[in-house]
């Protein structure tokens, strides 16, 4: 028999792993805002000053967010392949789409308006 537990297992750890690592970027980028907005508040800083490049961090931000984005395809993937394929025992159903109803056709030629 098909294991319901299992499919939703991995697809519920994908959601959950992408809800963190979207929460921990939304929390961060929160608050480097404000903290941006109050260290180089115009009131306080009048005249910019010039900045300069720093590659090991430029390098640092684009990295780790492809590495996590990869992880999140992989997560997602995995649910995704769980399922797409067909358990073995599985019942075929033909299924026609009405304007307002559905029709399911079974492998015996039985027809019902409900699965």
């Amino acid at each position: 028999m098909f294991e319901i537990s299992s499919t939703v297992q991995q697809i519920e750890s994908a959601f959950f792993y992408i809800f963190a690592v979207s929460v921990i970027f939304l929390l961060g980028i929160t608050f480097c805002m404000v903290w941006f907005l109050i260290r180089f508040n115009h009131k306080r800083n009048p005249v910019p000053s010039k900045s300069h490049g720093n590659l090991p961090l430029e390098i640092a931000w684009t990295v780790i967010p492809t590495i996590l984005a990869l992880a999140m395809f992989y997560y997602g993937w995995l649910g995704f392949e769980t399922v797409r394929n067909v358990p073995q025992g599985a019942t075929q159903v033909t299924v026609e789409g009405r304007s307002f109803f559905w029709t399911f056709r079974y492998a015996n030629d039985r027809v019902e308006k409900e699965l």
